[in-house]
C-alpha cells in the first residue's frame, strides 16, 4: 500500500487564461513527479510506467526526452552484457 499525497496550489489568475487545459496541465504535473523519483531511483521503472497508465515502451521514450538513463549499469558491465550474448548465440 501506498501513500496518498495531495497538492494544492495557489496560481494566479491569469495562468488559467485562454486555452488552459487543466487535464492536461496536471497530467504533466504528475509526468515530471514521476520521472524525478525514477530519476531519483524512488521507484522502478515498472512502478513508474504504472503510475502513469502507460506501457514501458512509452515509458522509455520519456527517459530519453527527461535524460535518464534506461539502466544503471556501467560501460563496463554493458560491455561485459554485450560479450555475454555474443557468446551465447555463437
Amino acid at each position: 500500500m501506498g501513500r496518498k499525497l495531495r497538492l494544492e496550489w495557489d496560481l494566479p489568475d491569469d495562468a488559467f487564461g485562454p486555452g488552459f487545459e487543466e487535464e492536461a496541465f496536471l497530467s504533466t504535473v504528475k509526468e515530471v513527479a514521476v520521472m524525478r523519483l525514477l530519476r531519483d531511483a524512488r521507484i522502478s521503472q515498472g512502478k513508474a510506467a504504472e503510475l502513469l497508465g502507460i506501457d514501458r515502451h512509452v515509458l522509455f521514450d520519456l527517459l530519453g526526452r527527461y535524460d535518464i538513463l534506461a539502466t544503471d549499469l556501467t560501460p563496463e558491465e554493458l560491455d561485459e552484457d554485450g560479450q555475454n550474448l555474443r557468446n551465447a548465440l555463437s
